[in-house]
């Protein structure tokens, strides 16, 4: 699936400061519909990059227009698994997605793309080329608790993002991955999501959000616990 490219803006906040807005964006938007009895819901990534490690220097450098591969899966449900590249174009982010088997999953996790050049997705086909020719290989698992807000206007989404960890790349599937704080103990993100215009009832539900923007890579932050090649 291609969607449209939107504005993704990222900032600290504690988390103290983030049960506060939570309960503060509960009172007025509806939650995401995966949320769990506590109002979150776990979310697992395998990121990948390439044999000079191109997404992550691009990031640090801060280039305009730069790629990212991952595979995504919630709540450690392998029933729906994801692949997703987010492509960073200037302002904008823009993500794609396609929906895998375990199977194909488990490909990628061992380096392994026969047959995707064959797949009927674009995505998968991209993601094979970018693994023979750039030698793209899993490189770090991500693991957090996400709380997601939406309102119909613009696709506005707001999430808080907490207990941010980093992991072994080859721990996909496994429910006890050792992973590591990526993340100072008091640390959550929240990042707010839409399409062209930031909708006047999220930009009053944040406006006195004790919350400081930053240019926030969960990637980067997790990649320090794994070497660069």
């Amino acid at each position: 699936m291609l969607r449209m490219p939107r504005h993704e803006i990222k900032f600290f906040l504690s988390l103290t400061d983030a049960v506060w807005l939570s309960s503060k964006l509960a009172a007025a938007l509806n939650r995401d519909a995966n949320a769990g009895p506590d109002g979150s819901y776990g979310v697992r990534s395998l990121y990948l990059d390439d044999a000079y490690d191109s997404a992550y220097y691009d990031k640090v450098a801060g280039n305009a227009s730069r790629d990212k591969y991952r595979v995504r899966m919630y709540n450690l449900d392998d029933r729906v698994i994801l692949l997703e590249r987010k492509r960073k174009l200037g302002d904008l982010i823009q993500k794609d997605s396609a929906r895998i088997s375990r199977r194909m999953a488990e490909r990628i996790l061992s380096g392994d793309p026969a047959g995707f050049e064959l797949v009927d997705n674009a995505l998968v086909r991209d993601l094979y080329r970018e693994m023979r020719v750039k030698l793209l290989r899993p490189v770090v698992l991500v693991d957090y608790a996400r709380e997601a807000f939406c309102h119909p206007a613009e696709n506005a989404r707001v999430t808080i993002d907490r207990y941010l960890r980093a992991g072994p790349r080859t721990a996909l599937f496994d429910p006890a991955a050792p992973t590591l704080p990526a993340l100072d103990a008091d640390q959550a993100i929240l990042e707010v999501k839409f399409d062209r215009v930031l909708p006047e009832t999220i930009a009053s539900l944040l406006w006195d959000a004790p919350a400081t923007r930053s240019a926030i890579s969960k990637y980067v932050a997790c990649r320090r616990f794994e070497p660069l090649r």
